[in-house]
């Protein structure tokens, strides 16, 4: 009997011990999220992240004529929302000596990429052999809702500040693409000119999903490990 008491008593302190030990690592990951990753993000030049532009071909059949080539350019890209970011879930996954690591997912609620975009095309016109150039303007737009990460954070003994020892993109949540015009009005009256969008969607969502990549792996990540940096765990 004395030993079941025993076992049942430190089986009691030892679960308690666990529920305030997580209670507290939510608290400082709330922090890091809540506080301190905004904070690196705008330190990093990283709330409204400029893009680099970038162009490729298309061919076009809009126009009524024998034969057309487009180009498509897109330019003035920004790169918005990886200062907002909370908890999803946390869970301690490994230990060893001096220090333990924990695995959360998390959640950026809306990440937003827009372009500026310009359609080109130039027509060979086989009646009166000369050559036309018609342009038109319009905005790229792709927004990405619940985008789903996973970081996995090194706790040390002592003084020793967390370190980020993964990120890695889970999931893209509910994704939107969106071209339009600068003025739909200006589009009724100019409707005899359209820009491809169906050619032009899978290359563009392609690029900007790349160049998203990058960021979120390169600078992003290295504001997540200055935000750790800079926070010392109770």
């Amino acid at each position: 009997m004395l030993f079941i008491f025993l076992f049942l008593t430190g089986y009691a302190v030892a679960t308690a011990y666990r529920v305030d030990e997580d209670a507290a690592f939510n608290r400082y990951i709330d922090n890091l999220l809540s506080v301190h990753l905004p904070r690196a993000v705008e330190n990093s030049g990283l709330n409204t992240y400029e893009l680099p532009d970038f162009s490729f071909n298309v061919q076009d059949s809009s126009v009524e004529d024998e034969f057309s080539e487009g180009v498509v350019t897109f330019h003035s890209g920004h790169l918005r929302g990886l200062s907002s970011v909370h908890r999803k879930s946390c869970e301690h996954s490994s230990r060893s000596s001096g220090a333990h690591s924990v695995i959360c997912n998390i959640v950026l609620p809306r990440v937003d990429v827009r372009y500026r975009g310009q359609y080109e095309v130039t027509s060979t016109y086989t009646s009166s052999y000369r050559d036309q150039v018609h342009r038109r303007d319009f905005y790229g737009e792709i927004l990405a809702r619940d985008l789903e990460a996973q970081i996995e954070v090194m706790i040390f003994d002592g003084d020793r500040s967390p370190s980020l020892k993964n990120l890695v993109l889970l999931g893209k949540g509910e994704v939107t693409k969106r071209f339009h015009y600068d003025d739909e009005t200006e589009h009724e009256l100019l409707s005899h000119f359209d820009v491809p969008f169906e050619r032009i969607r899978g290359p563009f969502y392609q690029r900007v999903s790349r160049v998203f990549q990058e960021v979120f792996y390169g600078s992003y990540k290295r504001a997540f490990e200055s935000a750790l940096a800079n926070l010392t765990y109770p």
